[in-house]
């Protein structure tokens, strides 16, 4: 049953002052800024109001058809079905799901491979193609078959191998970041298994497997550690994913209080700016009230972590990601400040618009999917676009299943 009680939001806006040469605006700036941060910080410490006001139906939901036929596909969504599937099964696929999943290494788990598999489990949820949900699980195992207990601590882990240099982190699970990044992941694929389990005893099993991995390896390890978080908003965020999941396995509670209270703080650091077609949501690269200072404008490469979680909680029709003109925001942050008019050969560095990123990220990102939320259908145009004249792909020997992924969900219904 849907619950559709709004989510509070806490908004700072930005404003010119008329008023000049008096002492007084000064002060009022100051008086909202110590409110803002009292109200970050008691949002990180009080618990929410009510967590199931954050659950609404979802708008596309990761429940397989094992009757799928893609000739029952639109045209055009058969089109991209055809060449995810084309890209999927190239040798030279790109970036390597298997080689990433089969690292063992907490690095390209969290990036590489979440990336990837994030691209197909909207692509499934759009499809009901159980096939994807296969690959997916076929990429899981290869995962954990690279899980042991490498420090002798009691629980299954994987270790951070990325750069031998970092002798902090080498050969270690202690990289926080990339722990969470990889076990939000985790979480979204037990769910995707365990709500598809009456198709397949395989996806019972594996289910239950990642459950009790999540609850008594990884979350039992870093309890007994004293807990973990980090104050960046692309791991935070992804750790919201993470807890919502944890609640559909479980039906916790304590789960979904945690999922809302982080929905709850990140929606306080979205600052509305004016754009030429609508208003965008700009936010800072570290969560304020964690005990470090703002660091300024998110870059855009790790904003593509904070999207692919916030626009996979949309589809399920989590907190304020289910409605639609709150994702509208975030579609003209990225349509207006980051893809920059159509630019295809760079994007800007930071969602502000600011500084220079290859347009390459844009090609393995989730940016296409921000399509469905666009009413001028400038993402869609700068998708196909993107697709067709890119110097690094070819659309009919695709090794990329970004845009083919993304573009199925762009082209499903409108939320």
């Amino acid at each position: 049953m849907s619950l559709a009680v709004s989510p509070i939001r806490v908004k700072t806006r930005h404003f010119t002052n008329p008023i000049k040469g008096y002492g007084w605006p000064l002060l009022a700036v100051a008086l909202m800024l110590l409110v803002y941060v009292i109200g970050v910080q008691w949002l990180h410490r009080a618990p929410p109001l009510d967590p199931r006001s954050a659950l609404h139906d979802p708008i596309l939901p990761l429940v397989g058809r094992p009757d799928f036929d893609p000739g029952s596909l639109p045209a055009e969504q058969r089109i991209w079905y055809d060449r995810l599937w084309t890209a999927i099964r190239n040798p030279e696929v790109y970036p390597n799901p298997d080689t990433a999943a089969s690292s063992g290494d907490l690095y390209p788990l969290g990036r590489t491979l979440n990336d990837h598999i994030t691209a197909l489990l909207t692509a499934f949820r759009v499809t009901g193609d159980l096939a994807l949900l296969d690959e997916v699980d076929r990429l899981m195992e290869l995962a954990r078959a690279q899980l042991q207990d490498y420090n002798n601590d009691g629980y299954l882990n994987w270790r951070w191998l990325w750069d031998n240099t970092q002798q902090i982190y080498y050969n270690t699970d202690d990289h926080e970041m990339d722990e969470m990044l990889t076990h939000a992941l985790v979480a979204e694929v037990a769910y995707a298994l365990h709500a598809n389990a009456e198709f397949s005893p395989v996806y019972a099993e594996h289910a239950a497997f990642w459950t009790d991995y999540l609850i008594n390896h990884f979350l039992a390890k870093w309890k007994e550690r004293g807990g973990l978080d980090r104050p960046l908003t692309h791991p935070y965020t992804q750790f919201m994913r993470m807890y919502y999941y944890l609640y559909r396995l479980t039906g916790d509670e304590d789960y979904l209080a945690e999922a809302f209270r982080r929905a709850r703080v990140l929606d306080t650091m979205m600052q509305e700016r004016q754009t030429p077609y609508g208003v965008a949501f700009v936010w800072d690269h570290r969560v304020p009230g964690m005990g470090i200072p703002a660091y300024g404008c998110q870059p855009t490469v790790y904003s593509q972590l904070t999207m692919a979680a916030l626009q996979d909680l949309a589809l399920e029709g989590f907190a304020q990601y289910a409605d639609p003109d709150y994702m509208r925001h975030y579609t003209a942050t990225f349509r207006d400040l980051v893809i920059r008019a159509n630019n295809l050969d760079t994007l800007a560095g930071t969602v502000c618009g600011d500084g220079e990123e290859s347009f390459g990220k844009f090609l393995i990102s989730n940016m296409p999917g921000l399509a469905v939320w666009d009413d001028t259908g400038q993402i869609l145009a700068v998708s196909e676009a993107a697709y067709r004249n890119s110097k690094v792909e070819n659309p009919n020997n695709p090794r990329r299943v970004f845009i083919p992924a993304y573009m199925l969900q762009a082209l499903a219904a409108q939320p």
